[in-house]
């Protein structure tokens, strides 16, 4: 069996897992990942929605379509870039702020309990192998270009 399909069996629980927990706040999968971007790059100045695309690997179409879901929820709110006026800026609200850390509490949650069975080392040595696949499969993805 190849090593990809335990890696997309672990995405598949680890999704259904988050799902289920930020259903209380009205949003999915797809919305979360711009709401955790914006928190943790508020310094970032003028986060487009093109750059959160780039940054979080997603097509700009479904970018668009979770903002305009993300703002309609308030949790975010988008201004037009004053010397840019086609760049759309994205930046969370308070209630965007108030669920971000609630949500990364989640993740944490998760990941603390599927890796509780490994002893710290074998963490650390995961965590650094999952790391250097990354990086050699984003390589393969730069190549394809």
């Amino acid at each position: 069996m190849y090593f990809s399909r335990e890696i997309m069996d672990i995405i598949n629980v680890y999704q259904l897992y988050l799902s289920k927990n930020i259903r209380q706040f009205k949003i999915g999968l797809s919305d979360y990942p711009i709401i955790l971007y914006l928190n943790y790059n508020e310094n970032i100045e003028n986060p487009g929605q093109n750059e959160i695309a780039r940054a979080l690997k997603r097509d700009k179409a479904l970018i668009a379509r979770v903002t305009r879901n993300l703002v309609k929820l308030g949790y975010i709110y988008v201004l037009t870039d004053q010397r840019n006026k086609s760049k759309k800026n994205l930046f969370l609200t308070e209630k965007g702020k108030e669920i971000a850390p609630q949500i990364l509490d989640m993740i944490v949650k998760w990941e603390d309990e599927v890796l509780s069975k490994l002893a710290p080392e074998e963490v650390s040595f995961f965590r650094n192998c999952l790391s250097r696949i990354y990086l050699t499969s984003e390589n393969l993805f730069d190549n394809l270009s």
